[in-house]
């Protein structure tokens, strides 16, 4: 059913490895009683962050250059951060199990806010708001924020969330911006290109999916097939017209992971994979205890839940150690729960 097969085919060998390796792979080792591999990963990190200072250093630590200095361990600074998130989300899990963990939680928390990465940033908030949602009952996780939710809308109505996206002027590449005006800017849909770009992208990949919503236009193949689907009100200096000649700073796919899976093998692969995250949420957010590893890998998967949502990382291979690693671990420890509950 691809458009491009046999990117589609490479596309779907590659990511399927990443799955059998990092997820049913793990499976086996954490059967066997080994521990989730995190703690050799976060040590071949120290080199990778030492020569992004050095590189920084190099620049005279210039904002502008952040986004490559991690090359060629890490693309773009971006990827850097989210793992950086989800490793402080893992940590601050642990915190309840065993206390030297947190040291790291800190140390990977600011680490995560420096790398640069807005969704990075907002998704350690995400998962912050989890964590203090789990010290409540069950019932109250769920009910507490939909009521806030509630309460919000009929008090304030819509009028202040559009506001925010109608009158902000934060930039997210202004050199003189600070860190919280960075974050704030996720909201300039006027004049911040790279929002602009992301909700070219977001459109063009939902045109692209009611064109072919049952199996889309193949694995890896939105990059090479986006552009006729394009918003011209939404074009901006990082738009790409040609795919082999990205403007710089652009590139990327659809910059979100539902809606390149939407695009690319249609509806029915986003049913499985929001029922596996439902999962997640159930086991891990609802019915799940602070101060249990299943807790941990939960909060590490969390971040990624929300950072998702605007960047697509799936597809590389540091990051998918990161995230099916910490699932497949997640899983391991449902099971044992469940043998326990057993008479």
């Amino acid at each position: 059913m691809s458009e491009i097969p046999l990117v589609s085919l490479k596309f779907a060998i590659i990511n399927g490895l990443f799955v059998f390796t990092f997820y049913y792979g793990f499976l086996l080792l954490g059967n066997r009683g080994k521990p989730f591999p995190i703690v050799p990963f976060m040590w071949g990190l120290v080199p990778v962050l030492i020569v992004g200072l050095v590189q920084f250093i190099k620049f005279d630590f210039n904002p502008l250059t952040i986004s490559g200095i991690y090359q060629p361990f890490f693309y773009s600074h971006t990827i850097l951060g989210a793992s950086l998130a989800i490793i402080a989300g893992y940590a601050w899990g642990q915190t309840r199990i065993q206390k030297n963990w947190i040291l790291i939680a800190v140390i990977a928390t600011v680490l995560t806010v420096l790398s640069g990465s807005r969704a990075a940033l907002w998704s350690l908030a995400f998962m912050a708001l989890l964590w203090a949602l789990m010290h409540l009952p069950q019932f109250w996780r769920w009910l507490l924020p939909v009521a806030l939710v509630v309460v919000y809308l009929g008090v304030f109505g819509t009028d202040k969330i559009q506001e925010s996206f109608t009158y902000n002027s934060y930039q997210s590449h202004d050199p003189q911006a600070t860190i919280v005006e960075k974050s704030m800017s996720v909201t300039n849909v006027q004049t911040d290109a790279s929002n602009i770009e992301r909700l070219n992208r977001w459109v063009s990949a939902l045109r692209m999916f009611e064109e072919r919503p049952l199996f889309g236009f193949g694995p890896g193949t939105y990059q090479f097939t986006y552009i006729p689907f394009q918003e011209k009100s939404l074009e901006n200096r990082l738009t790409v017209r040609n795919p082999d000649s990205p403007p710089q700073g652009s590139g990327g796919s659809a910059h979100s992971e539902i809606l390149l899976q939407l695009s690319e093998n249609g509806i029915g692969s986003v049913l499985v994979f929001l029922i596996i995250i439902g999962r997640w949420v159930y086991y891990g957010f609802l019915r799940g205890s602070l101060g249990s590893p299943q807790t941990a890998l939960f909060l590490a998967l969390s971040t990624y839940l929300f950072h998702m949502q605007f960047n697509n990382f799936l597809n590389q291979p540091v990051f998918a150690f990161l995230f099916w690693g910490s699932a497949a671990y997640f899983d391991i420890q449902l099971r044992r729960k469940d043998h326990e509950l057993l008479p």
